[in-house]
């Protein structure tokens, strides 16, 4: 099939081509007509908390990529419309399998991407850390969430003066030093908790 439209308006003079009437009464009158013909790749709904929106992936050939449209909702009558459905082309998939694989290539090269700058990020973090043996710091990478990394990595702020911070520091730079450490982590859960 492809993506139905319907109209209730009584006082248009001229439809889109290939309109048909499939009610006309004295009060009310709803003409259909079929769009996207041989472009509809895929079909969803979209639950609201009191609605439903219902939705078409349909093949946009001026830009070259999918794009998304409403064609039916329970917020008011479309039941017409609700005999939509995918007809894509074999054509319309390749150009669309060509199109999602492309953007799932650059979606990955950007993942790359920020990955490698969040590392060298990390790795100067260590070195400005612990001059010297910064690179043994990176196992903590290993070890702890970006979130508590970032905490873990504060206790070499030079502004650091409490006793214990400078203690957890210690701590942390004795078993980065250690080849073989004894725990699987510098500090425990609740030394992280009170960094």
């Amino acid at each position: 099939m492809s993506v139905i439209r319907f109209t209730t308006d009584q006082n248009q003079a001229t439809y889109p081509e290939g309109a048909h009437t499939v009610l006309d009464s004295w009060d009310n009158k709803v003409v259909v007509w079929e769009e996207y013909v041989g472009k509809v790749i895929s079909t969803y709904e979209r639950n609201g908390y009191h609605d439903s929106d219902f939705y078409a992936v349909v093949w946009d050939d001026a830009a070259q990529q999918p794009k998304s449209i409403v064609f039916a909702s329970t917020r008011g009558w479309s039941y017409p419309a609700y005999g939509s459905s995918e007809d894509a082309t074999p054509e319309v998939l390749a150009a669309y399998q060509a199109w999602d694989k492309k953007r799932n290539e650059e979606i990955r090269r950007d993942g790359r991407r920020r990955q490698a700058k969040a590392l060298a990020k990390f790795r100067k973090e260590c070195q400005q850390a612990v001059p010297g043996r910064g690179y043994r710091l990176t196992a903590l990478r290993k070890v702890y969430t970006t979130d508590n990394l970032d905490r873990v990595l504060h206790l070499f702020s030079p502004r650091i003066r409490n006793a214990f911070k400078i203690k957890l520091r210690e701590q942390v730079v004795a078993w980065a030093n250690d080849p073989a450490p004894k725990y699987w982590s510098p500090l425990s859960l609740k030394q992280l908790a009170y960094i």
